[in-house]
């Protein structure tokens, strides 16, 4: 009788370590969460306008709209432009923004990072105030977006520390993102 609760308790820690190093702990102590585009729309609503005030022009950039689609990586901001150009009316156009999202592990925050302005159009301006504007445009974002949290990830949602947490991948779909967290 105690051969086989021996046997039994071998065999039993065999399984064991075959199974750690088939999927090591990491894998399960991983985080998995989707934010909507309607969740990452209303995380922005606090952070817009966004205003810039140059000798040319004072821009206004409005709150954006968010288009997450599985055939891209980036996420995409429709952004509403207003433009005050000195002796002129008033100019109302759009920039396509693309973004991709970066973490902070000391916060849990997620962030917009590396935005790109792809397009931008405005009617009824010559091509080198276009040009000038899209400059302004790709510079406050630059200088604003990774500001902008999206996301805030609870430590309690972890097996571990905020501090040892790390964006293992994101994924885009059609109205959401996939965010994978873990620790290295």
């Amino acid at each position: 009788m105690r051969n086989s609760h021996t046997l039994l308790f071998y065999r039993s820690l065999i399984i064991f370590c075959v199974s750690i190093m088939i999927f090591p702990i990491t894998a399960w102590s991983a985080y998995e969460t989707k934010l909507s585009d309607t969740h990452i729309q209303s995380a922005l609503i606090k952070y817009f306008p966004m205003r810039e005030y140059a000798t040319f022009a004072k821009v206004t950039l409005h709150e954006p709209q968010v288009i997450l689609s599985r055939d891209s990586k980036d996420m995409l901001l429709v952004i509403p432009v207003v433009a005050n150009i000195p002796d002129q009316p008033q100019r109302q156009g759009h920039a396509r923004v693309a973004v991709k999202v970066s973490y902070k592990p000391g916060n849990g925050g997620l962030y917009l990072y590396d935005p790109r302005v792809i397009k931008f159009e405005m009617p009824n301006i010559t091509k080198t105030m276009n040009k000038v504007l899209k400059d302004k445009i790709a510079t406050i974002c630059l200088n604003s977006f990774p500001l902008i949290q999206i996301f805030k990830i609870r430590e309690s949602s972890l097996n571990h520390s905020l501090a040892k947490s790390v964006l293992k991948s994101y994924s885009i779909g059609d109205g959401f993102i996939g965010l994978v967290f873990g620790f290295d």
